[in-house]
């Protein structure tokens, strides 16, 4: 029998081996203080606000909310809880991912450490710490970083039980499992494999096991019953329609390296990072096996990685896109250890050699993810409207991107978005209290409030935006401009980041007044336009006027027809706004047909300096009906094509002829003119533009075609980026076209 240690050394042993232990908590705390440090630098970007969000509801409609969502429930409810007891800063959200991925560091340096030893305990925890990717979401309010720690403490807890078949490691790996099958969709794929390659090993090595272990993975099994059939008709939902593009080299390339990337890219040195990894972890585990150390746990994870990304490959192409980089990291930690333990395995002069490789390609990053900011410029916003909006003004979004965001920071206002019926809507936005959703910009009331348009300089849904453009009467900012403040609207971005926003204040509205539908022109017109058609014309008399009073709504004049929904509206200057739409607009005025003897009169102002707009008159058949182009048709028109002026006499299938007005006027955007085009009962077609009361200085064109029908309606066309303005439209009659007019 030993003798017992002298007292003086079993004192050293006990301190030396409190020592141990205390390193092995001091550095995963080192990491937690890493992960907490500048947490809040970063404006929370749209997925974070729709989780603040909804885990700023009641508990009880959390369920609700997230049957309707992507993602399991379990971190929604833990936030939801962590939020109650620490309160909804945006450092308390952020801290509790920091502390889930100091719970992963906590796993490498205590059941890893079991499993494979110091050295790569230590190796774990440095590559998860060198990870970009991995510390930008321990400071994001998302589940990825929980889901890395429910995968890997399901493998090491799993492989631990198996291998020495302690209870507790059973427990473990029992609520890990349950807790990966709630977290994330790829943590329920990923524990899957870890599942089969574990059971794989227990029949292999340890068969006494077999029957805990299927147990452990059946008990998860029934645990997660209660989600199983929400994840049915959520995954009907997705193959339905979703947002992931095609699966392409990028894309398959970007899931592999995704954890050793940036935020929301990987760089091309992830690729380097990356490889680095995974050659250490293949030669890693042939040096294992040639010194015939245990190298079962690296292959489940190497095993479990791979095997996951390759079945959200195969989803992909068979049903539906479904991948994308920031989902790989619920894998993360069964990367980090397969590199680990490989690089454990090496010789220390090629230990040090790829570990200084990934610093020079992590390092930087790092450094860039502490001192940059990626997450959009929401902060900026705030500073910016805090003096200008008011607190009943109207947000109108047309991206979900947009509307998630402002919703969150501007809780106070009404948050609108405005998508056209064919749309497609992603996220469940009934989280926030103030937030609607519309296809009909004339469901929108305002009461009276300024609305401020929002446009994200990324988003895709362009037409959307010029529809509310139009609507409110704003000149729409071009679809690829993001640059510099555009008019009345302001550019809010900061650099590194992709989200940048055009904010756009419409006039105050003015209530309705007690008619709510356009009402018919008058015969009140305008004295200084009357006195320049009779300078033109001989026996003017008017028969109508419409001077477009203002209906809020976005209602259309009385008599017009447009080609595009909410491309022709009433806007508040009391003028009717008409803008393309995509390909083009066509609108016509039908309230009353243009026969012999009578013109059409009005004010214009056009924006765009590249596209087409015409003006003028296309026949139709006497009872009214529209003659497509081909026989039969006819039409007299003015044509601005980008800078150049001319008009056209069409005649059924001849080519269009450009002819020339005559006359020195220059027509330049965002000036007013005046239009008259009329024929006589001879056949004669006249068009005159003129500054108003300056008929003087007119454009004329005058068409001798006398075999021209004689019934038509007033018709514009716009393509491009041309905007038009028009007011005072002037039905009038007239005896004839005087000699100088």
């Amino acid at each position: 029998m030993a003798s017992p240690l002298p007292a003086p050394a079993a004192v050293r042993e006990k301190w030396k081996s409190r020592l141990a232990n205390s390193i092995w908590i001091l550095l995963p705390l080192l990491g937690l203080a890493f992960f907490l440090y500048r947490n809040t630098h970063e404006s929370a970007w749209v997925d974070e606000n729709w989780t603040l969000g909804v885990s700023s509801t009641s508990f009880a409609s959390l369920w609700g909310h997230l049957t309707k969502d992507y993602n399991p429930p379990l971190y929604y409810y833990l936030l939801w809880l962590f939020r109650w007891i620490f309160g909804p800063s945006l450092f308390a959200a952020r801290a509790f991912s920091a502390l889930t991925s100091f719970g992963l560091l906590l796993l490498g340096a205590w059941p890893f450490r079991r499993a494979c030893g110091n050295t790569a305990a230590l190796l774990f925890m440095a590559l998860a710490v060198l990870s970009p990717a991995y510390v930008a979401y321990a400071q994001d309010v998302r589940m990825y970083s929980m889901a890395a720690f429910a995968v890997f403490g399901m493998a090491v807890y799993l492989y631990l039980a198996i291998r020495d078949g302690n209870r507790a490691d059973w427990v473990k790996a029992l609520l890990f499992t349950i807790l990966a099958m709630y977290v994330h969709i790829y943590a329920l794929a990923g524990a899957f494999f870890v599942g089969v390659y574990s059971l794989l090993y227990a029949v292999i090595v340890h068969r006494k096991r077999i029957v805990p272990c299927i147990a452990v993975l059946g008990v998860s099994f029934v645990a997660f019953l209660p989600w199983l059939f929400v994840l049915i008709g959520q995954i009907q939902k997705a193959a339905g329609r979703y947002w992931i593009p095609p699966l392409d080299q990028n894309i398959m390339r970007d899931a592999i390296v995704y954890p050793l990337g940036m935020k929301f890219f990987a760089p091309e040195t992830a690729s380097v990072a990356a490889a680095v990894i995974l050659i250490a972890s293949v030669a890693g585990l042939f040096a294992a096996m040639r010194k015939a150390k245990p190298y079962a746990f690296a292959v489940i994870c190497f095993l479990a990685f791979f095997s996951t990304t390759e079945f959200m490959f195969v989803v992909s192409w068979v049903v539906r896109p479904f991948v994308w980089g920031r989902y790989m990291l619920p894998l993360a930690g069964l990367l980090f250890a397969a590199g680990a333990f490989g690089l454990a395995q090496l010789r220390r002069v090629i230990v040090v050699h790829a570990m200084a490789v990934l610093m020079i390609c992590e390092v930087p990053f790092l450094i860039a993810l502490y001192t940059n900011r990626y997450g959009g410029p929401m902060t900026e916003v705030v500073e910016y409207l805090k003096d200008k909006i008011g607190p009943g003004d109207v947000i109108v979004s047309t991206d979900e991107h947009s509307m998630v965001s402002f919703s969150h920071y501007f809780p106070d206002n009404p948050n609108i978005l405005y998508q056209r019926p064919d749309s497609a809507i992603y996220m469940e936005l009934t989280v926030f209290p103030n937030a609607g959703i519309v296809t009909d910009l004339r469901e929108i009331d305002a009461g009276g409030n300024r609305v401020w348009v929002v446009r994200m300089c990324s988003g895709a849904n362009y037409a959307a935006y010029a529809d509310a453009a139009a609507y409110y009467g704003l000149d729409p900012v071009p679809e690829f401009t993001c640059r510099q403040d555009y008019g009345s609207a302001k550019l809010i971005s900061i650099p590194n980041s992709w989200w940048a926003y055009y904010l756009d204040p419409s006039p105050p509205i003015v209530p309705p007044a007690a008619t709510e539908t356009p009402v018919p022109p008058s015969a009140s017109p305008s004295g200084e336009m009357l006195e320049d058609l009779r300078r033109m014309f001989s026996g003017v008399s008017v028969r109508s006027q419409d001077d477009f009073p203002y209906i809020p709504g976005g209602a259309m004049p009385h008599g017009w027809t447009v080609s595009a929904a909410h491309s022709l509206q009433l806007i508040p200057e009391n003028q009717v706004f008409i803008r393309t739409a995509e390909p083009y607009t066509v609108f016509f005025y039908e309230g009353e047909m243009i026969t012999p003897q009578t013109g059409i009169a009005f004010s214009f102002e056009y924006t765009g300096a590249s596209g087409t707009f015409t003006l003028g008159m296309d026949a139709v058949t006497p009872g009214g009906g529209k003659i497509p182009q081909g026989p039969g048709f006819h039409s007299v028109a003015m044509k601005m094509e980008n800078a150049n002026l001319s008009a056209h006499a069409i005649r059924e299938t001849d080519p269009e002829t450009a002819e020339a007005f005559q006359g020195g006027l220059a027509l330049m955007e965002n000036t007013w003119y005046e239009f008259a085009i009329g024929f006589d009962d001879r056949g004669t077609y006249v068009i005159r533009i003129w500054e108003p009361g300056n008929t003087d200085g007119r454009l004329t064109y005058d068409c001798d075609c006398r075999a021209f029908p004689a019934t038509y309606y007033f018709v514009g066309f716009m393509e491009g980026t041309r905007s038009l303005r028009m007011d005072n439209f002037t039905i009038f009659d007239f005896q004839d076209i005087s000699e100088d007019g």
